[in-house]
């Protein structure tokens, strides 16, 4: 078995004056772990923490609890423990329990100031991961399986995932428990073959095993060449984001005809990157993919109720603020005086006017004695006075190709007659140029966080 020093020393890990939070769940990998580094400390000078979750899911978890606490008691080791309780026939177990585990363990490495989060997956752990995997999608780096050493940087922590025994089958720790004795408790779901884990493990591996006696080394090969081809792949995508991928407001876009110059495999790295927070299987990926080449112009789709997936002619938008909770249909506010008219994300300015002569597509003279008009969203029939001749608003977006969800963002400013004057930041009506202006005032739309649509 590779000893404890030497994965250190190989992945240029500091010992010394080092803080380790040692995860432990009293099972057998995480109990050989402990004694490894009990065991280093009679060299060596580090700081030891256990951390151990109690999950109350099985009857002997309490046991195991009072366990793990008289031992680190008795070798005079810090322990933290972390009761957590789930309603087992409502919520996902496994996925909660592991989310819960490692914001208990980083709290843990802030109060401790640790340097290093140590878990105990081992070699055959590596192969049951990349097994799964494979079953379900995942991205290359997804395929690589798991990593002996991972960095974690975050705005307000920063620290190092390690795993000692990644470079160790499971045959060899129970070897070295049978060696020195370490005591630990067996968790009877193991055999269980509930979780797809355990019907790898009970089922799969067993025949693997038999084709080949050092399958676990022959994955861990596997996993170092997929890594190393993840970080060429990896290179590539994160190129193609920084240039060509704008993120504004909660909004990711970039240009379709960009996208397509990618091979099939960037394309799907790229979508994974950008979606990364949402946890999408590679299935997701390629009906994401598919919506992208389809001949729409104009499309929307509130993906797996996540994100808004648009398609704007040339331009992709994934929008983590679902468009619905922001749009401003049916809007309308009557302007009668100067002074600042304030709705939702706009600012309305209503000011006396030296200069006749504006040019900024948000803003227009008008006369304060033809007080009132309208700000509002558009409606079936509005026509605006082009130099052509009067043409429907919602025919001029389709020229101007602006997508239909764009188009009810876009506010027009109509006098008490229905006539349309002006659609903001896009164009001005031909009846503004007829209109003398006497007691002149500008009316000046502004969105408050950003640029005009």
């Amino acid at each position: 078995m590779e000893s404890l020093l030497d994965f250190l020393k190989v992945n240029n890990l500091e010992i010394i004056n080092k803080t380790f939070v040692l995860a432990v769940s009293t099972g057998i990998d995480s109990s050989v772990l402990l004694d490894k580094f009990i065991k280093l400390k009679e060299h060596y000078s580090f700081n030891l923490v256990v951390c151990h979750v109690n999950h109350h899911k099985r009857s002997q978890s309490d046991v195991e609890a009072l366990y793990i606490k008289d031992y680190c008691m008795s070798h005079g080791i810090k322990l933290y423990i972390k009761d957590l309780y789930f309603d087992l026939e409502k919520e996902n177990f496994q996925a909660l329990a592991r989310s819960k585990r490692y914001a208990f363990f980083e709290e843990i490495i802030s109060i401790e100031s640790g340097d290093y989060l140590v878990l105990a997956h081992h070699a055959t752990d590596n192969t049951e991961t990349v097994l799964m995997r494979i079953l379900r999608g995942s991205s290359l780096k997804g395929y690589a399986g798991i990593l002996g050493v991972n960095q974690v940087n975050k705005e307000d922590l920063k620290y190092l995932i390690i795993r000692p025994l990644i470079n160790v089958s499971r045959d060899d720790i129970l070897n070295y428990q049978k060696k020195y004795n370490v005591f630990y408790y067996e968790d009877e779901s193991n055999s269980s073959n509930d979780y797809t884990r355990n019907r790898i493990r009970n089922n799969v591996l067993p025949i693997l095993k038999n084709e080949a006696s050092d399958i676990d080394k022959k994955f861990l090969e596997f996993s170092e060449v997929l890594y190393q081809a993840s970080l060429i792949v990896d290179e590539a995508r994160d190129n193609f984001i920084n240039n060509n991928v704008k993120t504004e407001n909660s909004c990711f876009s970039f240009k379709r005809s960009e996208f397509f110059k990618l091979s099939s495999y960037l394309q799907e790295e790229v979508l994974f990157e950008l979606l990364k927070p949402f946890k999408l299987s590679k299935a997701n990926i390629l009906e994401l993919i598919k919506i992208i080449y389809s001949k729409n112009q104009s499309y929307q789709i509130y993906f797996k109720n996540l994100f808004d997936f648009i398609i704007d002619y040339d331009m992709i938008f994934i929008s983590k603020n679902h468009l619905e909770k922001n749009n401003l249909k049916d809007f309308s506010l009557i302007v009668s005086n100067t002074g600042n008219y304030i709705y939702d994300k706009f600012r309305i300015n209503v000011t006396n006017c030296n200069n006749n002569y504006l040019t900024k597509s948000n803003e227009m003279c008008y006369n304060i004695s033809n007080l009132p008009i309208i700000i509002r969203t558009r409606r079936d029939g509005d026509k605006i006075k082009l130099k052509c001749g009067y043409k429907k608003v919602n025919d001029l977006f389709i020229d101007l190709k602006i997508s239909k969800e764009k188009r009810d963002q876009i506010l027009l400013a109509v006098d008490q007659f229905g006539e349309v004057l002006m659609i903001f930041g896009i164009r001005k009506s031909e009846v503004l140029k007829e209109i003398k202006l006497e007691d002149a005032i500008k009316i000046t739309l502004e969105e408050s966080y950003g640029k005009l649509y």
